[in-house]
């Protein structure tokens, strides 16, 4: 049975007639490349199975396509155990944890379209300072914060209070004085339009309680 080899070349050998059709391998780069016009010089790479290369205005009919596998994806997680933490855009979609018991302020970057925070109390409030979100020149417009009250009294149910965001700088979910919130597993959602944050969440409470925006 009739055997050959396609040759390797630095250069095109020759160029396309209506009766040849040059194909060589580039011994620069190790592909497989040919001249198909039936005239000329230029040539174009043969696409092969075995090498990485990117397909320009071919059409694929039919393709099948890997499905990729996607392990250990998690949320980036940022800790607020050094009481004050300045948040950049780049952080965007992170978890804020209210992990100290003392209190914890972190500040959102400057207002851009599509930042997004979320912040979790892992750790009851037990004193000092609030667990406070900064806007800075900016301020919360929207959104809706459920207080929920545990009952102070046997059989009571205090039930629910909302709040919707009125234009201050700040969300507050716990101090030490009339506001007693921040007892672990409560939780909010920042979200930025471009001009302002927006806050949506539960603020697990005790006691007495004022409005988380301050």
């Amino acid at each position: 049975m009739p055997s050959g080899a396609i040759y390797r070349n630095t250069t095109t050998p020759k160029s396309a007639a209506p009766h040849v059709c040059p194909i060589y391998c580039d011994s620069d780069d190790n592909k497989l490349k040919m001249i198909p016009a039936g005239s000329g010089v230029t040539e174009v790479e043969v696409v092969d199975a075995s090498s990485a290369q990117t397909l320009t205005n071919k059409t694929l009919t039919s393709p099948v396509v890997a499905t990729p596998t996607i392990t250990g994806a998690k949320q980036p997680v940022i800790s607020g155990s050094g009481a004050t933490v300045t948040l950049t855009a780049a952080q965007s979609g992170a978890l804020c944890l209210f992990d100290r018991a003392l209190g914890i302020v972190f500040t959102l970057p400057a207002a851009a379209a599509g930042l997004f925070f979320d912040f979790f109390t892992s750790v009851t409030i037990t004193g000092g300072a609030a667990e406070v979100i900064t806007a800075v020149g900016t301020v919360f417009m929207g959104g809706t914060i459920v207080m929920a009250l545990e009952a102070t009294t046997p059989g009571a149910n205090p039930g629910p209070k909302f709040f919707t965001g009125n234009g201050t700088s700040h969300v507050k979910i716990s101090s030490n004085g009339s506001t007693t919130g921040g007892i672990l597993g409560s939780k909010y959602r920042v979200q930025c339009d471009g001009v302002n944050w927006f806050a949506s969440g539960i603020c697990l409470a005790s006691g007495n309680i004022a409005t988380p925006f301050a």
